[in-house]
């Protein structure tokens, strides 16, 4: 899988994370780290452009969860606690990770999972970061 990180211009906690390439046992750890070092230089939001996935497995689906707990950690304890009611009442979507156009498959395989309750999914780049 090919990764490519950048940050978006306006706001620098921002980080969009374009993949290309099967999400799978062989590529997670990839973007395990792309997110971690984007974490790390100060990123809070990410757009996860997903448009050249043909495939997502279960370590795909473990990365984005991965993810969503560690930004999970930066969350106030107010924040947390919209979560748990959130959650609790059926319509929590988590406001720091949106997906971008993710492919027939993956959304399949999203929505089987059941993470498509938790994360905003949008036509384009440009409308994920409207949404923060």
């Amino acid at each position: 899988m090919e990764i490519s990180v950048t940050n978006n211009n306006g706001r620098a906690d921002v980080a969009i994370i374009r993949l290309r390439g099967n999400f799978d046992s062989e590529s997670y750890k990839k973007f395990d780290s792309a997110a971690e070092a984007a974490h790390r230089d100060g990123a809070r939001y990410f757009v996860i452009n997903l448009s050249e996935v043909p495939y997502m497995s279960s370590a795909g689906i473990r990365s984005l969860i991965g993810l969503y707990k560690t930004l999970s950690k930066d969350m106030s304890e107010q924040d947390k606690q919209a979560v748990r009611t959130g959650i609790r009442e059926g319509g929590y979507a988590y406001p720091n990770q949106k997906l971008v156009n993710p492919t027939d498959r993956v959304q399949e395989v999203l929505n089987t999972t059941g993470l498509l309750m938790y994360l905003g999914i949008y036509k384009n780049e440009q409308e994920a970061l409207a949404a923060f």
